[in-house]
């Protein structure tokens, strides 16, 4: 018999077997699910490894070796800029800069506490705001440190901080044919001069060491390295000769003071061979600093400037070289051109008549003479041509074929830029032989209604100095082992031609002999004067002076071209610009050790070197050369000469002077005689 607490247990055992039965369901179902899960776990996984291992190995072995990877520079050795002689005017030296690994764009404020330890200059808020402004993973927080400095700075991290080695841009003369040189930029980039424009020569070609590091920037000393050598710069050797630069800067900056003048310029050319021995304007800068404004003259300028535009004027005219980008209208040296052209074209003679009335008429028009109310009557061409007459070159233009000027126009080179090795000259600009009218003919022949460069006077110059045979002007010597290849362009003229214009120049300059002609020398000089264009308009306040000065005018050494911008003290090309060459002149041929004219060397004494000399020794020295001291005898005790010796004298060593002439001399006393 059943009873009913039996049934219940019955009931109860039957519930506890279904309630297990759903629960080992959702066991196998939960078991199933783990299962399913970790099979598509190692699924994926083996798919993602054979993918990474198998599949992308390569792909990813690169990707983590790029990262891993670096190339560390090896930057080439920058070719040195030279003089003729070899005096170097522009080199590179080693220094060092400190490179700081950059994690994370994360400042690193220990190893910059390193480094402020390592080296007390080295500015701790400067490093830290170079790190936070770059996102650069290597950031240079120091620059230009020399080696000792750099190692010692290194050493504090290795793995952290980095010396890298390259090389500043010096140059030894300041501002000694700054504008010649041109300087760089801070990433080693020329930007102007010759560094500008011989950038890849003068570069060279950097190159590198690639090597793998670790996550640091170490490098990992168990790695390939691949190694590509650095090609160093060629060397460039200029024709500047850079002791006369260095006299003739001095010398037309002394004389723009003189003259009260805006600019003065000057060029020397080697009479034979079309080099440029020296070239500068009154402006000029130091390309170690080129922002610094040297010159009293044009930082007043700058400080009294009201506007940017102004100072970005005046900054121009310091950094621009108006000897190879400025034209000016050339005036009566052109004279020389037409010259030239009716000779050779035997269109008129030494001897051919003219008469000037200080006036004529070309079509109607007048040509006034610079004597103009006054004349200088009648003459003939040799007269015209020392007198600078504009009245007989208005009237030689009436025989001159414009077809045949033009032709040597070209041939003279003044029709088009030129390049010296500098870049291109400016662009002459001159009226096209079909748009000329007559009158503008005749103002051409005596230097007006054509705007040339002074290099292109330099030709004028040249053909002159070397019978006739014209090479464009060169300011390279060589590149590298190349020699640079000067421009022939042929002949201009017959050399009998050129004979026949130098006895002319010889003449002017016996004209003005003490403006034109150092003592021993004879020069042949052409002068010019000009009016200025101010606004597209003559202005007859403003002139240009220049001059032509060849020395010695028989046997030509050294062509010189001198033009001043506006000189105040006199409107006189002879006794501004023609005493400018002289000084030059002079310098020059004594530098060269040109022997002077025999004939003329005869009346003067050469003197000779006083300096380092005890006052007796100047004084019998003196008398033997028949020439007399002037010292400060009230400071000179003569009873004990021998203790003062002879410090600086004017005139210099090797000068001509006049018999029973006047050397100044500074003495100073011997300290081992006291």
């Amino acid at each position: 018999m059943i009873t009913a607490s039996g049934n219940l247990k019955r009931k109860v055992l039957v519930l506890n077997s279904k309630e297990k039965n759903k629960f080992e369901k959702k066991k196998r179902a939960r078991l199933l699910l783990v299962y399913f899960m970790l099979v598509l776990f190692f699924l994926v996984f083996g798919y993602r490894a054979i993918k990474y291992q198998v599949i992308d190995r390569d792909i990813i072995k690169s990707q983590v070796e790029n990262q891993l990877t670096r190339k560390i520079p090896l930057r080439a050795m920058r070719g040195q800029i030279l003089d003729r002689n070899g005096k170097v005017l522009a080199f590179s030296r080693e220094t060092y800069d400190i490179e700081v690994v950059h994690e994370k764009n994360e400042v690193d404020q220990a190893t910059l506490e390193k480094i402020n330890k390592a080296y007390s200059k080295a500015n701790l808020d400067e490093m830290t705001q170079k790190m936070r402004q770059s996102e650069q993973r290597y950031v240079t927080v120091l620059e230009d440190l020399p080696i000792e400095v750099a190692e010692v700075i290194g050493k504090e991290d290795y793995a952290k901080i980095g010396v890298i080695k390259r090389f500043k841009r010096i140059y030894p003369n300041g501002e000694l044919a700054a504008k010649i040189l041109g300087t760089i930029s801070k990433d080693g980039y020329g930007v102007s001069g010759i560094e500008e424009k011989f950038q890849d020569k003068l570069a060279g070609v950097d190159g590198y060491i690639e090597t793998q590091t670790d996550l640091l920037g170490r490098r990992n000393p168990f790695s390939d390295a691949i190694e590509v050598k650095a090609k160093d710069g060629d060397d460039i050797v200029l024709t500047i000769d850079s002791a006369i630069q260095h006299f003739v800067y001095n010398i037309i900056k002394e004389k723009r003071d003189e003259f009260e003048a805006k600019d003065v310029i000057a060029i020397v050319q080697d009479s034979k061979t079309a080099e440029i021995l020296a070239m500068c304007s009154t402006y000029s800068f130091d390309p170690n600093n080129p922002q610094e404004i040297k010159d009293e003259k044009l930082k007043e300028e700058y400080q009294n400037a009201s506007t940017d535009e102004a100072r970005s004027e005046i900054l121009l005219k310091m950094w621009s070289d108006p000897i190879v980008s400025s034209n000016y209208e050339p005036g009566s040296t052109m004279k020389v051109v037409a010259s030239i052209i009716g000779i050779d074209e035997n269109v008129v003679s030494t001897t051919t008549p003219f008469v000037c009335n200080g006036i004529t008429e070309i079509d109607g028009e007048p040509v006034k003479c610079y004597s103009y109310p006054g004349s200088h009557g009648p003459l003939d061409f040799k007269h015209g041509f020392m007198m600078s007459c504009n009245v007989v070159y208005a009237e030689l233009s009436k025989n001159l074929d414009i077809d045949v000027y033009y032709k040597y126009l070209e041939n003279l080179g003044l029709l088009d830029e030129m390049d010296i090795g500098l870049f291109s000259t400016g662009s002459p600009v001159y009226i096209p032989k079909e748009e000329l009218y007559n009158i503008d003919f005749a103002k051409m022949t005596f230097g007006h209604a054509i705007s040339i460069t002074p290099l292109h006077v330099a030709n004028i110059a040249f053909t002159i100095s070397n019978e006739g045979h014209l090479y464009l002007p060169s300011i390279i010597k060589s590149i590298g082992n190349e020699k640079w290849q000067k421009k022939n362009m042929g002949m201009v003229c017959t050399p009998e031609t050129t004979y026949v214009i130098k006895d002319y120049m010889k003449a002017s300059a016996e004209l003005y002999n003490e403006r034109h002609n150092v003592p021993g020398y004879s020069a042949g000089v052409k002068t010019g004067t000009t009016v200025k264009i101010v606004d597209g308009e003559y202005d007859d306040n403003t002139v240009i002076t220049s001059v032509i000065h060849i020395a010695p005018i028989d046997d030509p050494r050294i062509n010189i071209i001198v033009i001043i911008d506006e000189p105040q003290t006199s409107r006189s090309s002879i006794s501004t610009a023609g005493v400018v060459a002289r000084d030059i002149s002079d310098e020059c041929l004594r530098y060269l050790k040109i022997e002077p004219d025999g004939k003329i060397a005869a009346e003067f004494n050469k003197v000779p070197n006083f300096v380092g000399l005890n006052l007796a020794q100047a004084i019998d020295l003196a008398n033997s050369s028949q020439l007399k001291l002037e010292y400060d005898k009230a400071k000179v005790d003569m009873e004990n000469m021998y203790s003062y010796k002879v410090k600086y004298q004017k005139p210099v060593e090797g000068s001509l002077v006049a018999k029973d002439s006047t050397v100044s001399l500074v003495l100073e006393k011997d300290i081992l005689e006291e």
